[in-house]
Formats: C-alpha cells, structure tokens, sequence
C-alpha cells in the first residue's frame, strides 16, 4: 500500500515539474526536493541504498557529457533542471542495469527528435521535462508486464 501511495506522490510531482517545465519554462525546486523526500524514504523501504548511489551516478553521466559539450560550444543544449530530474529518476528507478539505461536515453532522445519533427518549434526552448515523463511512464509500464509474466511463470 505504501509503495502505491510513494509512486502515486512521485508521479504527481513529476507531473507538475512537466507543467511547469512548459508553461513557465522552469523545474521548480519544490517539486525537485520532494521527489527526492520520496525516493529516500522508497529507499529506506527496500535498504538499497549502494544502488540508489550508483545508479544516480549512471543515469546523470550522459547528461555531464552533454554539458561539457555545451560549455565548449557555449551554447545551452539542456537546463540543469533536467539535470536534476535525471538525478532523481536515476534514485527512484535504484536500477544499475545499462541496458535499461540505454532503452531509457533511446526512448526519450527518440521521443524529442520526433517531437522537434513534427512540431518544428519556433522558439529556442524546447521543453525537456515532458519527454523524461514519456519514457519513464513506458519504462514503468514495461517493467510492471515484464514483472507479471515473471510471476506468472
């Protein structure tokens, strides 16, 4: 029951950091602190807290490469918001598994090329946020059918 209650939280928040991503162009810090309030007390839950370590290292480490790249053409690629929101999906998943971190950068490099095709922003901005919440909704649904077929067998 807790563990509905904790995703139930998590992904109300992600959603607002979605929102406010969008419309004020900003993650806001409240929604950042909570979201780690949540990942630390799943945590505390499982005791996994060696994997919730590395797993925030890994999760964040293509997103250090891609700011090193911003610095030396000095043009701003990605807000560090995202960089956060990478920082706390890479603790809540607690998963060191890099074939699902790279199915997890597919699925959202993916969804933003095909959003930046088909709606050719105008804007400079593109909103980050709602293309993190894709992939990690399709990764949480993959995972609950692949966990259920498991059981099953």
């Amino acid at each position: 029951m807790i563990m509905i209650i904790i995703n139930i939280l998590f992904n109300l928040f992600f959603l607002v950091s979605v929102y406010e991503d969008i419309k004020k162009k900003i993650i806001p810090e409240i929604c950042i602190i909570s979201m780690l309030i949540i990942v630390i007390i799943k945590a505390m839950i499982y005791k996994n807290f060696s994997d919730l370590y590395y797993s925030t290292a890994i999760y964040c480490l293509p997103f250090y490469i891609l700011i090193i790249v911003e610095t030396y053409f000095q043009k701003e690629l990605i807000g560090l918001g995202d960089l956060k929101l990478m920082l706390i999906l890479g603790a809540y998943f607690s998963n060191i598994d890099l074939f699902r971190l790279n199915i997890y950068y597919a699925l959202t490099y993916t969804i933003a090329f095909i959003y930046i095709l088909i709606f050719r922003p105008k804007e400079k901005y593109i909103a980050f946020a709602p293309m993190l919440y894709i992939s990690y909704l399709i990764i949480e649904i993959w995972e609950y059918f692949t966990w259920k077929i498991k059981v099953n067998y």
